[in-house]
């Protein structure tokens, strides 16, 4: 039976996190033993991961350059076969201790397209570069990550694979009877959006374009998420004059219920690697209307389930919302994201851990 370390500095409420907590609740116990290590004790998901069943290890530290001793230690004192790591700044650090473990098969999981994501400039680029080509395995989840591994970091395509975010189709669908923390305007036409409030997510780019709507007064912006620009963010909304139609609603989990009753998602992003929030919503069956941007949102969205524009072009934003998207079927909708279901993508990463 193969040890499995699987490390994360902390568990947020993001979809990497979210991914974490899917992956080592529905890996096979009977052929892997697994651990999760958890650097920081903090954060959203942490009563999720004590309520798996393997054994969760929380440790004390704040920030993830803090956190190379302990890694080194636990991973000395567990002896796994496999070290799995997620998150592309944790990856940089993990990628130099795998020097240490020769004989410790080591796998990057990454969540973002690299040469988006650092924004440090040259030298990081080169700490990128060099961190990920000592991994053994780096696992992308779209042909847009897949090629700027390959392209900008020039790691061999033998060691990028690519599986693409699970999604746990039937438990989703068990939310639809939960009570709602909110309860929506029905005559209005109400947007949402979850996730962090940074610059990567373009609510910033979403909110100048929200508030060229003409009517707006018909229609409501539901933001869920936290984040450093929340009050930058709420500022712009007031500045804007859009801030009696736009609700920031905090952290919120599970925010299944509310994407069941929103008429649209809207994924404002200026960049994802394989967006998890997309294909959620898509199974609470509730149409998505995109940016057009790098990670994977192509091999997502099509005409039975959304539409993709740019999202700065109010006036296509606005007609998307008004158009026929809004007689998409749900049962279509959700049948568009099948190919992600949990079980076919946990089977992927099982077959991974056996052969790598």
């Amino acid at each position: 039976m193969k040890k499995i370390l699987f490390i994360v500095p902390k568990l947020d409420g993001g979809g990497a996190e979210r991914f974490i907590i899917n992956l080592c609740s529905s890996i096979d116990s009977d052929q892997f033993e697994c651990k999760l290590l958890v650097l920081s004790s903090d954060g959203d998901f942490i009563e999720n991961a004590k309520n798996l069943k393997i054994d969760v290890i929380l440790g004390n530290s704040v920030r993830v350059r803090e956190s190379l001793i302990d890694v080194i230690s636990f991973i000395s004192k567990i002896k796994p076969d496999i070290v799995f790591s997620t998150l592309s700044h944790f990856n940089l650090l993990v990628g130099f201790i795998s020097i240490l473990f020769p004989k410790i098969k080591f796998i990057a999981r990454e969540t973002n397209i690299v040469s988006k994501e650092n924004r440090r400039g040259v030298f990081f680029d080169f700490l990128y570069r060099l961190s990920y080509s000592l991994f053994d395995k780096i696992i992308v989840q779209s042909d847009d990550m897949y090629n700027d591994f390959v392209t900008t970091y020039h790691i061999p395509q033998k060691d990028v694979e690519k599986i693409n975010n699970p999604i746990d189709i039937k438990k989703i669908e068990d939310y639809r009877d939960f009570s709602r923390s909110i309860q929506f305007d029905s005559s209005k036409i109400n947007l949402i959006t979850v996730g962090r409030l940074s610059y990567q997510k373009g609510y910033d780019l979403l909110l100048h374009s929200f508030a060229k709507f003409s009517n707006i007064e018909r229609y409501h912006l539901y933001i869920i998420g936290k984040g450093d620009n929340l009050n930058d963010l709420e500022h712009l909304s007031k500045e804007l004059n859009c801030d009696n139609h736009v609700s920031f609603l905090g952290f919120i989990n599970p925010p299944y219920p509310l994407i069941m009753d929103a008429d649209f998602f809207i994924s404002s992003s200026r960049y994802e690697g394989f967006p998890n929030v997309v294909l959620e919503s898509l199974s609470c069956g509730t149409p998505v209307i995109s940016n057009n941007y790098k990670g994977g949102i192509t091999e997502i969205i099509n005409n039975s389930n959304g539409r993709i524009i740019d999202i700065t072009n109010s006036i296509h934003f606005q007609n998307s919302v008004d158009g026929s998207i809004r007689n998409l079927k749900k049962d279509d909708i959700v049948s568009s994201v099948n190919k992600f279901d949990s079980s076919v993508i946990i089977e992927k990463y099982m077959n991974l851990f056996k052969t790598v």
